[in-house]
């Protein structure tokens, strides 16, 4: 797989699918949550990809803790 890491800064850029398959989702919901302002992202022509410091982000802003499932704000 490419690895997508900037290599003068060492940021990780995350696809949708990585980012859906590590939250148990599909990959239209995290397109709303791109699309809802909740998650930031780049659009790099037709390809949509995530910081990985964006995603770290909106897990501690929307995480219910314990609970194993997301706030209904997402």
């Amino acid at each position: 797989m490419l690895n997508l890491t900037n290599t003068q800064s060492g940021k990780k850029l995350l696809t949708l699918e990585e980012i859906a398959k590590e939250l148990r989702v599909s990959k239209r919901t995290v397109v709303r949550w791109v699309q809802q302002g909740t998650l930031s992202a780049y659009r790099i022509g037709t390809v949509i990809r995530v910081p990985e410091e964006a995603f770290e982000k909106m897990l501690q802003l929307h995480w219910t803790e314990g609970s194993g499932e997301t706030s209904p704000s997402l």
